[in-house]
């Protein structure tokens, strides 16, 4: 049986620079643990589709991940060529989109739509296929006669380190690193135990409760990823909180890196009130040069709306452990809260000010399917119009000003004259910045030396944007 995974990406602009779809190749490994060889198609380098004329012609099956950002394209223009080409194959949909909105997601010309982490459902579902009757299989969503079921949702894999590493030698890394790549993806944990506006309830519905790889684990897989594209590389987790797994963890982490001889370095994100001196020292340690930071807002006001349960105080003292250990601190900021004030911006640029962030993202608040803050803005009657599946892309939101909620107290033209001052302020103070200005002049000369490929790489470094949805541009 022929099965084609899809990541469907076409001619896209990549706003938030480029990475590897990590999710359809946990898939690809699963498939391949039940002992079939799936074909990977990556449309993100692909000029037209008629490219893939000879990998789709004669598949059985045609899986696709795509989140409601890419959806669009998928549905419009990605599925009706496949259909035109292969009309006899089952579609397949699974990721964000298909687990928010499963049934606009099988609207979409699927046939299956799955629902949460697939891993064991692609297992089951292709047994159940193979024998003529996928229908009762947990965690997938089909329509029969006009009638949309969905099933029970399949449970979580509880033990983390039971599932097999994504199947890595599938990408064209090289193309990526041409295109921008600044570092290799990489999971540590699955779920969060918190509950912002932004995340919630989409994410449980993604990932669940809290589950967390071990150490050796996940020295294992990046030892696997350094035999396959060498030493000193540069690796981004992706987790929500990796910090939750305490500094013993990240000791464990450095003996099982150093036991394999395997050199990296890499970054993360997480909360600032996860974080104390033992456990940065031990990231450090562990290989850690960076670390993102969730600030959103120096206004507890906005910090509760947003259900954050942080203070700015506890962003100040995590900025400034991070300062006197050497590691760099990045301050995801947001911006566009419907009953944000100018006093609330005021606060905030003065918090950037002081925690010194050796970079910021500044991001519109954006209210997307399946989170709390979209039924909230819907509730309330403040919800523009959705014209696009584009709108959903945070990334391009920051840059084009789109916002997608009306404001009671500011207009976008306030946001925007924020944002820039607040990127002004801090510009400055990063380059002038004794700390900084050494590798400043590092990136301008490696940006002189290939200005295409390092284009990408620091507009990556300096505006790269969350995981989750924005990160699959």
């Amino acid at each position: 049986m022929k099965i084609v995974l899809m990541y469907p990406r076409y001619r896209r602009r990549m706003w938030n620079g480029v990475a590897e779809p990590l999710g359809i190749c946990y898939i690809a490994s699963a498939l391949r643990d039940v002992g079939y060889d799936p074909l990977f198609v990556d449309l993100t380098f692909v000029k037209d589709l008629s490219e893939i004329d000879d990998e789709i012609k004669d598949a059985d099956i045609i899986g696709i991940s795509s989140s409601s950002i890419l959806f669009g394209r998928t549905k419009e223009v990605v599925v009706p060529y496949l259909r035109s080409k292969n009309p006899r194959a089952t579609y397949l949909i699974g990721g964000p989109h298909a687990t928010f909105w499963p049934e606009d997601a099988l609207d979409g010309g699927f046939d299956y739509a799955f629902q949460g982490e697939s891993e064991r459902t692609i297992k089951d579902f292709m047994g159940a296929f193979e024998k003529g009757d996928p229908t009762k299989v947990r965690g997938i969503s089909y329509k029969r006669n006009g009638r949309f079921i969905m099933n029970p949702r399949m449970p979580f894999a509880m033990n983390l380190d039971e599932i097999t590493f994504p199947a890595r030698d599938l990408y064209d890394y090289d193309s990526y690193i041409t295109a921008g790549l600044a570092d290799y993806g990489i999971v540590g944990s699955r779920g969060c135990p918190y509950n912002c506006v932004f995340c919630k309830p989409a994410q449980d519905k993604l990932f669940g409760q809290l589950r967390m790889r071990g150490a050796r684990n996940v020295a294992q897989e990046i030892e696997s990823l350094v035999k396959l594209r060498g030493q000193n590389i540069r690796l981004f987790f992706k987790d929500d909180t990796i910090t939750l797994q305490g500094p013993e963890w990240f000791r464990e982490l450095k003996r099982e890196l150093d036991q394999r001889k395997a050199k990296v370095c890499w970054m993360c994100q997480t909360r600032v009130d996860t974080v104390d001196y033992e456990t940065v020292a031990a990231m450090k340690e562990a290989g850690c040069v960076d670390i993102y930071f969730g600030v959103e807002s120096g206004s507890q006001r906005i910090l509760d709306f947003y259900r954050k349960e942080i203070t700015p105080e506890q962003t100040i003292k995590a900025f400034d452990i991070c300062h006197s250990l050497g590691i760099n601190p990045i301050a995801y900021m947001m911006l566009g809260h419907p009953h944000e004030t100018h006093e609330d911006i005021k606060l905030t640029y003065k918090l950037m000010r002081r925690i010194r962030p050796a970079r910021v993202n500044m991001y519109f608040c954006t209210a997307l399917p399946g989170k709390h803050i979209y039924d909230w803005a819907k509730s309330e009657g403040i919800l523009k119009k959705h014209i696009s599946y584009e709108e959903f892309d945070t990334a391009r939101n920051r840059d084009t000003a789109n916002i997608n909620m009306e404001l009671k107290y500011l207009t976008r033209e306030d946001l925007i004259n924020w944002k820039k001052k607040i990127y002004r302020s801090w510009l400055i103070q990063s380059t002038l910045s004794p700390k900084n200005f050494k590798a400043n002049l590092w990136l301008l000369g490696k940006l002189l030396r290939n200005p295409r490929q390092r284009f990408f790489q620091l507009k990556s470094k300096l505006f790269a944007g969350a995981v989750g949805e924005a990160s699959t541009n």
